[in-house]
């Protein structure tokens, strides 16, 4: 069973939009965000979701990685 999800996002605000997305499927989840730039990165989740809404973001996860 998920109780924690870590969400990899291009911004801070598209690491938001996902997390209320997820909240309103199952408001018991605690959802965990980091984006580009962040300073900390959230440990101990049981799934990763990479949210984005345009092609050319996929490149952010490549560069990071």
């Amino acid at each position: 069973m998920l109780k924690k999800i870590l969400v990899i996002a291009h911004t801070e605000a598209k690491a938001g939009d996902a997390a209320s997305l997820i909240n309103v499927a199952d408001p018991n989840l605690k959802v965990k965000t980091v984006y580009a730039g962040a300073k900390r990165i959230p440990r101990h989740f049981d799934a990763v979701v990479i949210y984005h809404d345009q092609l050319k973001e996929i490149n952010f996860i490549k560069d990071e990685i």
